[in-house]
């Protein structure tokens, strides 16, 4: 298979959202299609009634009538499976009324709910209560509760059930020993549940308002640019530590969900550490599979209950800061056309604002969305599937404030945020661009050398945003920011490609479980139990909040300090970096070769080797704990076929060449008393892709690949 050689070009947007009214749209207008309209929706082999409800752009809305075929579902939700938008060319005014529509006052449309604005107040600065459940009873008597006080909002008492739910009743409603023990919270010198007015951009708007389109007119185009010295200077300090909390929390059992199928979609951290969202997949086969979001409360150690995503949404983006979502509606695995911001308040999610980023394009596939990040306050990022941008929006207009061009082929592990927001770093060809978000520019570019961008994957930002590590098929790259230089190339047996990798403090964990000294380049410890593809994490402040797939049952959320006292503690009784070097100029090694002389002869591989050594200020000799062994092999000729059609998995006979090669695999490691320190080179058999330089034909690159690999150079 060819490596992919056109240079990358890149952009990105910012988008904004809010609800506006809007006139019917010139076309809908031609049409003759208004609000309450009766029509029929061309759905491939047949028509479908329904209502026009509103416009989006150029396409026209229509509310289909119910079947009978959804079952028994909410209003809420038959209204969002039912609704859809449609050209102009794909509807006809109604012909017919039908027999059974017409006849009965069940099958008669919902009525049209737009998204509820948001409360003047944040539910999420509403403090979560710590305090033990008591019994709660009304005016009369005859009703009680079991739940926990979780503060006022406004004149209504927020109540917390054992379930996790939440619900509010009028203080005037509850037992006069209720009401005093409400007065007697509300008197505290210091009241932990006090509602303080939200900072936050409002979004939403009355109902009167319609979904807006993606306005990316006058957002600034981001150029890249051309670098002869390095003059970026990152911006950032060391984050404050919070708090661990040590005390598990188990998650709430998913309806009619199987364990073993569940999957943990996302797990976000709060920089305050004291609360965190999850997003959990239903475990079914054969059937869609819901999706769920659950709010816990890390400092009382309770999660407030699960909160479904409505049918076939997925979850792009959490804040769990703010208590946004970013969701939109996903059919067979293509992206979603329109994204939705909602807030989670303990089980129930509040729609804010709805809209089309890429509303405009005139083809479908175009105004899909690969992905969407969330940017600070009021800022969302979003990656086009199809339209090569991505877009910075202020999600408060929709109204794209930036963009940058991107190859077809970027995808959103090309891209990272910094912990902060303040940056960005992406894949070029040949490096990796740093774009500030602030002032929406291309300020500099990481040079990696020898390694194209294609063996490049996950990109890490240190929270101060003065380092950065850079996952690659050999290990990581360690970037220094304030110079622009690779300071080290760091290795280790337990590294993985394309798995996850995060700073912690100044070490990095790696798959979860694995956290390594760079600077001593060491695997300093393992976390048991928490290495698995299906585990997700967040690492924010200090704190490492993780989620382990549990096969047999809920899964249980731990939180760990990270690094962790015992991990400083280890690092100490090391000593300095330089204490743990076992090889430096001056110490006697020794060499040990394994040459087929059919190759090249052992005396000619021994001189250069040792040559090499003393030139680098070691001493050659017999008897050390060093030894460098050369090896240098010729297998037997052996026949190969190669697809080189265009699909790697369904190769067609015409595709198939065979060609004959020779392999000589050979390779030079270092070893301390027999454990391996270094190496180069390896001993492999012809794997599944040939990766070819640029304007390489496979002859070329077989007979690079095949060649003794230079052990004399």
């Amino acid at each position: 298979m060819t490596r992919p050689t056109q240079p990358i070009c890149w952009t990105f947007l910012l988008l904004g959202c809010c609800w506006l009214v809007a006139a019917p749209p010139a076309e809908a207008q031609q049409q003759g299609y208004n609000r309450g309209d009766r029509v029929e929706v061309n759905r491939g082999d047949d028509w479908s009634p329904g209502t026009v409800t509103g416009y989006r752009g150029s396409r026209i809305t229509v509310l289909l009538d119910d079947d009978g075929s959804h079952g028994d579902i909410s209003a809420d939700m038959l209204e969002k499976r039912l609704t859809r938008s449609y050209f102009s060319s794909d509807l006809r005014p109604l012909r017919s009324e039908p027999a059974a529509a017409a006849n009965s006052p069940t099958r008669s449309p919902p009525a049209m709910r737009p998204a509820a604005p948001p409360s003047a107040q944040s539910p999420f600065d509403l403090a979560e209560s710590t305090a033990e459940s008591r019994t709660w009873k009304d005016q009369s008597g005859r009703f009680s509760i079991e739940a926990s006080y979780g503060g006022m909002n406004g004149d209504k008492v927020v109540l917390q059930k054992v379930d996790g739910s939440t619900i509010e009743v009028p203080l005037d409603k509850l037992s006069d020993a209720d009401q005093d023990f409400v007065n007697s919270q509300s008197e505290a010198s210091e009241n932990p549940f006090a509602v303080a007015p939200s900072t936050r951009p409002a979004m939403g708007g009355n109902s009167s308002q319609q979904l807006r389109v993606g306005d990316r007119s006058d957002a600034k185009r981001i150029v890249p640019q051309s670098f002869t010295e390095w003059t970026f200077v990152p911006e950032g300090a060391p984050p404050a530590k919070v708090a661990a909390r040590s005390k598990p929390v188990s998650l709430g059992s998913i309806p009619d969900s199987d364990p073993f199928f569940e999957d943990v979609m996302s797990c976000d951290l709060s920089a305050s550490g004291d609360r965190a969202i999850v997003a959990r997949k239903q475990g079914s086969v054969g059937r869609d599979e819901a999706v769920y979001l659950e709010y816990i409360n890390l400092t009382s150690g309770k999660s407030l209950g699960l909160c479904p995503l409505p049918p076939k949404n997925e979850v792009l983006s959490v804040d769990a800061e703010t208590g946004r979502v970013v969701y939109g509606e996903v059919e067979f695995g293509r992206g979603a056309t329109e994204l939705t911001i909602g807030e989670l308040n303990g089980n129930q999610l509040t729609p804010l604002v709805t809209w089309e980023p890429y509303g405009a394009a005139q083809r479908e596939h175009e105004r899909r969305i690969e992905n969407a990040w969330f940017i600070g306050d009021g800022l969302v990022m979003t990656l086009g599937s199809h339209n090569n941008a991505l877009t910075l929006w202020d999600a408060t207009t929709a109204k794209a404030i930036a963009e940058l061009p991107v190859s077809m082929s970027f995808g959103d592990d090309d891209v990272t945020i910094s912990p902060d927001s303040r940056y960005l770093a992406l894949k070029t060809d040949k490096s990796i661009a740093i774009i500030d978000l602030d002032t929406q520019e291309h300020v500099a570019s990481i040079s990696t050398g020898e390694i194209s961008a294609i063996f490049l994957d996950t990109i890490a930002f240190r929270a101060d945003n003065q380092m950065m590590a850079i996952g690659f098929h050999q290990g990581i790259l360690i970037v220094n920011l304030q110079t622009g230089k690779i300071e080290q190339v760091f290795d280790h047996s337990t590294h993985f490609p394309h798995s996850s990798l995060v700073w912690a403090g100044n070490l990095l964990l790696h798959r979860n479980a694995y956290v390594y000294d760079w600077q001593r380049k060491i695997l300093l410890w393992e976390l048991e139990g928490l290495r698995s593809h299906t585990t997700k994490s967040s690492l924010k402040n200090g704190l490492l909040c993780v989620v382990p797939k549990n096969h047999d049952g809920p899964p249980v959320l731990r939180t760990l300090e990270l690094p962790s006292p015992a991990m400083i503690a280890m690092q100490e009784k090391l000593g300095a970096p330089e204490d743990l070097i076992v090889a430096s100029a001056g110490d006697r090694v020794s060499l040990k070769l394994d040459i087929d002389e059919r190759v090249i002869s052992a005396e000619t591989v021994r001189q250069a080797v040792t040559a090499n050594l003393e030139e680098a200020g070691y001493v050659v000799g017999d008897g050390s704990d060093l030894v460098v062994t050369a090896v240098c092999k010729k297998l037997p000729s052996q026949t190969i076929k190669i697809n080189m059609g265009p699909d790697r998995f369904r190769a067609r006979p015409e595709d198939i060449v065979e060609r004959t090669i020779t392999p000589h695999p050979s390779s030079l490691t270092l070893t301390y008393r027999g454990k391996k320190i270094w190496g180069h080179g390896n001993m492999g058999k012809p794997g599944m892709t040939i990766w070819m330089d640029e304007n390489e034909s496979v002859d070329q690159a077989l007979q690079r690949l095949t060649t003794p690999n230079g052990l004399v150079d």
